[in-house]
């Protein structure tokens, strides 16, 4: 991998930079804060995008800054890349965006997940680093922040152990030893269970044993029970049909009971009937007499000649209409002469041609009127004669009309008497024939009263009868039902044997297929337990001295490179602690100087790098490495020995950050970061 160009806007203390890198080695420097360390992280945040704990947003956008990104610019072999991330401040935090990658000229829009997957299958790093928010390998192997590397060689023995296993991969050990753990605790419990379930298991198959033998025993009891039963039905039945014979018999007794009742209630109904009709005639009789005695009237119908008078005195209220309305007339045409006579004796001139009017024509258009009116006079005199004895003959025809209307009112009345006196006589004669029929019927009633008595009388013996039948049924129901009770129990008691049976034999079956289980799982514990375990355990301990020899003797190259001192000697314990030899006895790290803590941890570094790099062989960042700070504390003479470090370390390659002067000495470029009003520049 080579690092090419990196822009940053509103990365921290940049606003908006861009920033070349070439091949070889690289001096990033400048005055402590001047913004050194935020290049690296912007190229860990290009790479990676924020990591949990490590590189936050809000850590890397600048204050006050609502977006801001980093575009970088890299090689693998021959492919260019250039990769985009975004920050975005949002309500309470800081977010990664959607960005982009540009691979050999194509660009592709990735979310972020995308885009780590992309760079991570790029780089050749392993896939599971996907989902974890740290990547141990490049931080172990290209860029370690001084301070985190000083922190893994001061922690304990066990987490440093923990820590290697990580960044090797190695802790796939660990984790496999830990989950056989938990299966075989698991594999225990299950055979716990497994156990507890086949307890019984010999218990159960007695179980089922004995009910085995008492279902054939309940058996044979059913076998005697089913004639016992079909008998006592038959039984049933044969009284049964005997009932139903004399239900028959006691139907038509009751039929003739009903009947004999209703005729019964007839009887006293005809009789009462016959009273009441009595006292009818009687009070009819007595009503006949009176009308009798008043004496009847005549029945004239007066209506033919009312209608004919009402018509008569319509006909002449209409001619009289009609003489009205040509006397009506008559006066008209006499007063339209009469004008006519006036005017013409006024008029002097034509009123349509404007000449003059000869009196001989006045005079014979006046004569002509005069002929008109006298004509209509006599018209006039011979309708008001007609009108006059028209008027004579309405009044007398209304008069006749007022008596004729009186006689037929007495007429009516006369008709309603008469009406009266007849419905009366018909009353009489209908409710004397009534009362014969009644006689009649009284005496028919009292006759089918006296046969239905008799038969009544001879067929009431069947009551007892029944009654005995239906006693005799109910000792044969009782005596059924008892033994179909005993049958539907011992029916019963078989089904829950059935029942018991087959739940013991799923029971067994299960129980006995756990016993298979059981031995199975013992098996597979015993060989868990004695041979994989060792098994895992002793490929890791192969696998751990196999870096143990090469880290502990690259750690040992590189320090004494640094430290061309025979009184001091390292080493790496089991645990890959070092062990430090001062003057033949050992001592801690805290009793070095700060230029020999700084070269032992660098030591540590590049022989982690070293082994990582050769350990993992598919990753495509073995020929570039950060060093951040790597000279903190050391004299003028270690600041030489990092030039001999940089060629022995023959990369392709390397960015040093440091605010040393002297490394600008025998580094291919620097680049010089300054600051002014918390705004960083870059001044190659």
């Amino acid at each position: 991998m080579l690092i090419k160009k990196i822009k940053l806007q509103n990365i921290r203390s940049y606003i908006d930079e861009e920033i070349q890198f070439d091949a070889g080695s690289t001096l990033l420097a400048g005055d402590i804060g001047s913004g050194k360390s935020t290049i690296l992280l912007a190229i860990e945040f290009a790479i990676f995008g924020i990591k949990r704990g490590t590189l936050s947003g809000d850590f890397l956008l600048r204050h006050g800054a609502r977006e801001g990104s980093v575009e970088l610019n890299f090689a693998v072999e021959n492919t260019d890349i250039i990769i985009k991330r975004t920050l975005k401040r949002q309500k309470d935090s800081v977010g990664q965006s959607s960005g982009y990658a540009i691979i050999n000229g194509i660009k592709t829009d990735l979310t972020t997940v995308e885009l780590k997957s992309k760079i991570l299958e790029l780089l050749g790093y392993p896939k599971n680093l996907l989902s974890k928010s740290e990547d141990m390998i490049y931080r172990y192997t290209v860029y370690t922040p001084q301070e985190e590397m000083k922190t893994i060689l001061f922690e304990s023995a066990d987490s440093r152990v923990d820590t290697i296993r990580k960044v090797f991969g190695i802790d796939k050990y660990k984790v496999i030893n830990e989950n056989t753990g938990i299966f075989l605790r698991n594999l225990r419990e299950k055979r716990k269970e497994l156990a507890g379930r086949i307890y019984d298991l010999e218990e159960k198959i007695k179980q089922k044993d004995k009910s085995e033998n008492d279902f054939l025993i309940l058996t044979d009891k059913l076998d005697e029970l089913i004639p016992l039963f079909n008998d006592a039905k038959t039984k049933v039945q044969k009284n049964k049909s005997e009932m139903l014979a004399t239900e028959s018999e006691i139907k038509k007794l009751n039929e003739l009971k009903k009947e004999l009742s209703v005729n019964e209630a007839n009887l006293r109904n005809s009789i009462e009937r016959k009273s009441i009709a009595e006292q009818e005639i009687k009070m009819l009789n007595l009503q006949i007499a009176q009308l009798e005695k008043e004496g009847l009237g005549a029945e004239d119908d007066f209506t033919d000649k009312i209608k004919e008078l009402e018509k008569g005195i319509e006909l002449l209220e209409i001619s009289s209409r009609k003489v009205m309305q040509k006397l009506s007339e008559f006066g008209a045409i006499k007063n339209s002469s009469e004008d006519a006579k006036i005017k013409i004796m006024r008029i002097d001139n034509c009123p349509m041609c404007y000449q003059k009017v000869a009196d001989e024509h006045k005079k014979a258009i006046f004569s002509r009127e005069d002929d008109k009116i006298k004509n209509i006079d006599a018209e006039r005199k011979l309708h008001l004669e007609q009108q006059e004895q028209m008027q004579k003959e309405l009044v007398l025809m209304k008069n006749n009309l007022a008596i004729f209307r009186q006689k037929d009112k007495a007429a009516s009345l006369n008709k309603l008497k008469n009406r009266n006196y007849l419905e009366k006589k018909n009353s009489l004669a209908a409710l004397l024939t009534a009362a014969d029929t009644l006689d009649f019927s009284i005496k028919n009633i009292q006759e089918r009263k006296t046969e239905l008595t008799e038969k009544i009388k001879d067929i009431s013996g069947v009551e007892l009868r029944y009654s005995a039948l239906k006693k005799e049924h109910d000792d044969l129901l009782r005596e059924e039902r008892r033994i179909e009770m005993q049958k539907v129990s011992v029916e019963k008691e078989l089904e829950v044997l059935r029942r018991n049976i087959n739940e013991l034999m799923k029971e067994i079956s299960i129980k006995t297929k756990a016993k298979e289980d059981l031995i199975y799982l013992g098996d597979i514990h015993t060989w868990l337990g004695e041979f994989f375990v060792n098994l895992m355990n002793t490929m890791e301990k192969n696998v751990m001295i196999h870096l143990h020899t090469q880290f502990n003797e690259l750690f040992q190259q590189w320090f004494k490179m640094m430290i061309e001192d025979d009184a001091i000697n390292v080493r790496l314990d089991e645990n890959f602690s070092p062990v430090i030899e001062q003057n033949g006895y050992e001592t801690t790290a805290e009793n070095l100087s700060g230029g020999e803590k700084t070269s032992l941890a660098l030591a540590y570094r590049l022989s982690l790098n070293k082994v990582i790099n050769d350990f993992v062989g598919e990753i495509k960042t073995k020929d570039l490495i950060i060093l951040d700070e790597p000279t903190d504390g050391f004299s003028t003479e270690q600041l030489d020995k990092l030039r001999d470090v940089l060629e022995e370390l023959g990369l392709r390659q390397v960015i040093i950050v440091s605010h040393e002067s002297k490394i600008e000495s025998f580094v291919d470029k620097v680049l010089r970061i300054e600051k002014h009003n918390h705004i960083s520049r870059v001044i190659a």
